[in-house]
């Protein structure tokens, strides 16, 4: 199996924390598939970059074991007649609105430089470029991109794309995923996951008492995780500060709109534009996230505490609407296309008479996305299963194209709410240590090694010999 790692060649940045775009290789591309695909002896793995990672990767050589092919600056804008920023080029491919001419360029460019080698599949990020699909058509083309879960206290999950980035296999496919049928006791199962995760979230929830303040504030509660600005296009506007307004103007003041922000975003809403709008906006809500940071296993998710609280999620081009459905919680697209899928509600108009209506069971739905449609953390490194994953998917690609059995059952349901539950109560367990363990963990250490362990006691040395004879 050919397999060619692709990250789109006119991403100068990461758009979300704005540090050069190899982070995204290193993570994606590397740690979270192309690691383990390596180490199968069946797969031949190439790797297509821009010279901005090249220039890093000489740095640091994370990337060497990939051999990357590097796609030049002036190689990229001659592609499309050098008229273009960067930043139009990602948006151009982002939004699959290449002329003609420059998909062909493109094209061109990819076969190029890989020769008389060919891909079987073609994984990419941060986004799909479909001039892969003209310079290499038999292959299957997918972008890893985040699932369900990306941040504390869950474990992180994929998928693979094959359609696009908004109009993507979800939204395709919808009247199927909502026609989706489970039994009742599989329905019971999903009620019971969910009781489970309300219960330990909730536990630790340190927003319980501003929570309780802002009922007695507000007739109803929504939430809006705010996009980046560099996704604005799907919410039809420039940034995130129009975006944030335009909303709340549509919003009655008797309901509460807290807002919550991707962790390490660049966007132009700090403390001082928020003051304002706050001083414009009295129904605007923000919170203290100093309260919720965990300094040792960030980045945690904001808006996790205040599913449960809220009576609506206003979502807009972001996964963090999709994990409310695990609360069973109303959800409003205010997306171009992006959030249709999973959402009760298209738009902001009359939302009064929206947040007074019965809430809609999504357990059939949330039982087909945990079983098909993602893959989980604890196959990152299982090399033979991804190798099996990708080679079913081929196979599909190139018998029947995209269908909606595209996306087969992969873990069963017991089995995926088990693990999700114990990930999420481990991690519980390692960042609330009562004060004692905390002491005791400082007061007390051990290092251990083949014949031995020391003991440290208030810094003192300690030591015992292991059953094991020493070796002479």
């Amino acid at each position: 199996m050919n397999i060619l790692l692709y990250y789109e060649v006119s991403v100068f940045t990461d758009g979300f924390s704005g540090f050069p775009s190899i982070e995204g290789i290193k993570y994606h591309l590397d740690k979270y598939c192309g690691s383990a695909l390596l180490k199968n002896k069946d797969v031949d793995i190439k790797m297509i970059i821009p010279e901005i990672c090249s220039f890093y990767n000489s740095k640091n050589h994370v990337l060497d074991k990939f051999n990357p092919i590097t796609i030049y600056d002036n190689e990229l804008l001659k592609c499309y007649d050098n008229k273009y920023t960067f930043g139009k080029i990602w948006q151009k491919v982002f939004l699959d609105n290449l002329t003609d001419t420059e998909r062909e360029n493109c094209a061109k460019l990819f076969k190029s430089k890989l020769g008389d080698w060919v891909p079987d599949l073609i994984i990419t990020f941060p986004t799909n470029n479909r001039s892969l699909d003209k310079a290499f058509p038999n292959a299957l083309q997918v972008n890893n991109e985040n699932g369900i879960f990306s941040r504390y206290p869950f474990m992180r999950t994929l998928r693979f794309e094959p359609l696009g980035y908004v109009s993507n296999f979800t939204n395709k496919f919808v009247d199927k995923i909502k026609n989706y049928t489970i039994t009742d006791e599989e329905n019971a199962k999903v009620d019971n996951f969910r009781t489970q995760i309300i219960e330990l979230i909730e536990k630790y929830n340190p927003y319980k008492k501003q929570i309780a303040k802002l009922k007695k504030k507000f007739k109803y509660l929504v939430l809006l995780p705010i996009i980046t600005d560099n996704f604005s296009e799907e919410a039809n506007c420039d940034d995130s500060f129009l975006y944030l307004d335009s909303v709340l103007q549509k919003i009655p003041e008797h309901i509460g709109v807290i807002i919550t922000k991707h962790d390490g975003i660049q966007d132009m809403l700090n403390d001082r534009v928020l003051d304002y709008l706050q001083s414009k906006y009295k129904n605007l809500i923000t919170i203290d996230r100093n309260i919720l940071v965990d300094n040792k296993r960030k980045p945690t998710s904001m808006s996790l505490p205040f599913f449960n609280h809220v009576d609506a999620v206003i979502n807009c081009y972001s996964s963090t609407g999709l994990q409310a459905c695990l609360w069973n919680t109303r959800i409003i697209a205010n997306d171009k296309l992006y959030s249709h899928w999973f959402a009760d509600k298209i738009g902001l108009d009359n939302i009064d008479d929206f947040l007074r209506t019965p809430v809609k069971n999504k357990n059939a739905m949330l039982h087909w996305y945990l079983t098909h449609f993602v893959v989980y953390e604890d196959k990152f490194n299982d090399n033979e299963w991804y190798y099996n994953y990708f080679k079913t998917k081929i196979e599909k690609y190139r018998k029947e194209g995209i269908t909606f059995d595209f996306f087969d059952k992969t873990r069963d349901f017991n089995e995926i709410s088990e693990y999700i539950i114990s990930y999420v109560k481990d991690y519980y367990l390692r960042v609330h240590k009562t004060f004692f363990q905390k002491a005791l963990i400082r007061l007390c250490s051990y290092r251990k090694d083949e014949t031995q362990t020391r003991f440290y006691i208030l810094g003192l040395k300690f030591r015992w010999p292991n059953n094991k004879k020493e070796k002479e």
